[in-house]
């Protein structure tokens, strides 16, 4: 019996029933409780793993892709404000980072084997709320010295055209350079910071990026970046191919 709220997917979108293992292959199944980490937030990287578990590795899951949300259903995630914290349950259930871009017909099975995770305490909405505003200060500055650099590169360089007509545009370089820019000014910020708030960020991109460990300012600045630019955690690929921890 499905529970309330709760909108059971169509069954020819799901993987066939001879690839699903034994357990999963019944009428009736005992579905998967979310794994959550030691905050009561959903482990992403464990719940792709324990979701593909239980089909034939050899399943292909390639296919049309879509948005699904690690908090769900939505009806238990309204704009009610979250007690001692500044923001609703349904701007936390919306960020980026709670929304994983994936196969549809991989949608549609994980929510046919795993229970919805109890909403998180308040304590846990306030840490991942206040890592997500510091990750994303901190890309909106570096972004804006980057643009500041690409502005500033694009006038020497139309000064020089105009000096040097013969010179070709090439203009491929420039955003480049900005972008080193940028990763510069954010593998800069993350050195200044203090280590709470590099904790932070390291363990907002640990769970999003499906890796154990990141700690060069570098890779974290990069992380970064592909993390607040999206509309939602790209995991096609980690979940047709094997995650790497």
């Amino acid at each position: 019996m499905s529970r309330p709220g709760v909108t059971m997917p169509q069954v020819d979108t799901m993987p066939p029933l001879e690839i699903r293992q034994p357990d999963f292959q019944k009428k009736k199944i005992e579905k998967i409780e979310t794994p959550l980490d030691h905050r009561g937030l959903v482990d992403v990287p464990r719940l792709i793993e324990m979701v593909k578990a239980t089909v034939d590795p050899s399943y292909d899951w390639s296919g049309p892709s879509n948005t699904h949300h690690f908090y769900w259903p939505e009806s238990k995630y309204t704009n009610t404000k979250v007690p001692n914290v500044d923001t609703t349950y349904a701007r936390f259930r919306d960020l980026p980072v709670h929304k994983g871009w994936m196969p549809v017909v991989f949608h549609n099975w994980l929510q046919h084997v795993t229970l919805p995770s109890p909403v998180p305490k308040p304590e846990a909405i306030a840490y991942r709320t206040e890592s997500w505003r510091v990750a994303e200060q901190l890309f909106k500055r570096a972004q804006t010295q980057g643009f500041r650099y690409e502005r500033k590169l694009a006038q020497q360089r139309r000064e020089l055209l105009k000096e040097n007509p013969e010179l070709k545009r090439e203009a491929a370089g420039q955003s480049k350079i900005a972008q080193a820019v940028m990763y510069g000014t954010l593998e800069q910020f993350f050195l200044d910071l203090d280590e709470p708030a590099v904790s932070q960020v390291r363990g907002l991109l640990s769970e999003v990026c499906a890796v154990e460990h990141i700690y060069d300012a570098k890779e974290l600045a990069k992380g970064l970046g592909s993390v607040i630019t999206g509309r939602s955690i790209e995991l096609v690929p980690a979940v047709i191919e094997p995650i790497v921890a």
